[in-house]
């Protein structure tokens, strides 16, 4: 009769789509090998449970035990994560707060800065309420975002910011300052249209980020709100180009590396100076675990 432990690991061969022996053999730490992703190890593929365990960073006694099948348990189940459809993203809840700390202000500081529009920087557009670039929307997502708050003149001198960034979107703002956002409205299309519709950004830009842990997707996010999808040859943009091929290989050294080589582009310890260090080090740092509870889905 089978015990329960080797009961478990024939649901994880169930998972992968192989014989369920309830053994951990060769063929198992295979698979489990290129199913989570695991590299190599100096003695080339991964085909016992040792070395397993060493790529898993666990203890390597070589037996498949109690800890060493949780572990699995674990990072399939975290694999498992099914986004919605029309979701884009699976946002851990408690990490959220790197986002909206530095995306969402105080009605105070709302009121005194961010009420009419304005821009940001170098690469933004013209950006309305909280976050909402007009230069990386379409004329109608401006139109169906904003027609509800705006009177017809305003909507239609908003909509011709629609796609310009920098100077050409300098030029325009004269032609938009006037317009006032109400902070719960801002709040609402922040929640309601920006959040999702930059992660809908978020993996059409970076194909394969689904396969990420969510910790990485929740960093990932952070950097493309606050940087805009952008991706071109221009040297400020050379380190986002570059995470389309390390996100694609779900390096998370490579990740982190590329956020942290983008410090270079603010003074040391500016706010997205910052930013950046905090979104690396939650890359560095993401768990492999997670339940259906914690996730919030965007």
């Amino acid at each position: 009769m089978a015990n329960r432990l080797s009961k478990r690991i024939a649901n994880i061969q169930k998972q992968l789509g192989i014989l369920p022996s309830g053994i951990v053999d060769a063929a198992t730490c295979s698979h489990l090998a290129k199913h989570l992703g695991l590299p190599p190890d100096a003695h080339g593929a991964i085909i016992d449970i040792a070395h397993l365990q060493k790529a898993l960073h666990i203890e390597s006694d070589g037996i498949a035990g109690p800890q060493t099948i949780t572990t699995l348990e674990r990072l399939l189940a975290a694999q498992a994560l099914r986004i919605p459809k029309n979701a884009s993203l699976a946002i851990p809840r408690d990490k959220m707060g790197i986002l909206l700390d530095a995306a969402v202000p105080q009605k105070e500081q709302y009121e005194h800065k961010f009420q009419s529009p304005y821009l940001s920087g170098a690469d933004s557009g013209i950006i309305i309420g909280i976050g909402y670039d007009c230069g990386y929307a379409s004329w109608k997502d401006i139109n169906d975002t904003w027609e509800p708050y705006l009177s017809s003149a305003e909507l239609s001198a908003l909509i011709k910011t629609h796609g310009k960034t920098g100077d050409d979107a300098k030029k325009l703002l004269p032609a938009v300052i006037g317009i006032k956002i109400l902070y719960h409205t801002a709040l609402h299309v922040f929640y309601t249209h920006t959040l999702p519709d930059c992660a809908a950004d978020v993996k059409n830009i970076f194909p394969g980020i689904n396969t990420l842990l969510p910790d990485c997707q929740a960093a990932l996010l952070s950097l493309v709100y606050n940087r805009g999808p952008l991706i071109n040859d221009t040297d400020r943009r050379k380190e986002m180009k570059e995470l389309v091929r390390v996100i694609a290989e779900k390096d998370y050294t490579g990740i982190a590396k590329q956020i942290k080589s983008m410090q270079r582009l603010w003074p040391k310890g500016s706010k997205q100076y910052n930013l950046r260090e905090q979104e690396a080090y939650l890359i560095e740092t993401a768990r492999d675990y997670w339940l259906p509870e914690d996730i919030i889905m965007l």
